[in-house]
């Protein structure tokens, strides 16, 4: 007899479908693609999805952090498990532009990033 499929439980996923206007959209950082399957989200980015690509090429990097400053996404999503990207040089500009513009609320699965300005 098959298991039956147990509910995915996400706070972050819940807030983003449940607490968010329907059209907002969301950057994750890394390389988690659950949170915009899971949320209906989508990402006004061309790089929706950095590692391992942006490490491979620095021109990538730039078209990146430019990306993001002129199109600020409605919600920055840090999963738990890529919280060493904080620490990463590489990603220090993107970091300067959250603590610049958004808030932060704190989950057990890592943090979501609110747009301020």
């Amino acid at each position: 007899m098959p298991l039956a499929a147990k509910p995915y439980a996400n706070e972050i996923i819940d807030f983003l479908k449940n607490q968010t206007p329907y059209d907002s959209n969301i950057l994750v950082l890394g390389n988690d693609v659950k949170y915009y399957l899971k949320s209906g989200k989508t990402s006004n980015q061309k790089f929706f999805y950095q590692k391992p690509v942006l490490k491979q090429n620095p021109e990538f990097m730039k078209e990146f952090l430019h990306d993001v400053e002129e199109n600020l996404p409605d919600y920055i999503i840090l999963p738990g498990r890529q919280i060493s990207m904080t620490s990463d040089s590489d990603f220090s500009a993107l970091f300067n532009l959250i603590d610049k513009y958004y808030s932060v609320k704190t989950f057990e699965e890592g943090k979501v990033f609110t747009l301020t300005y």
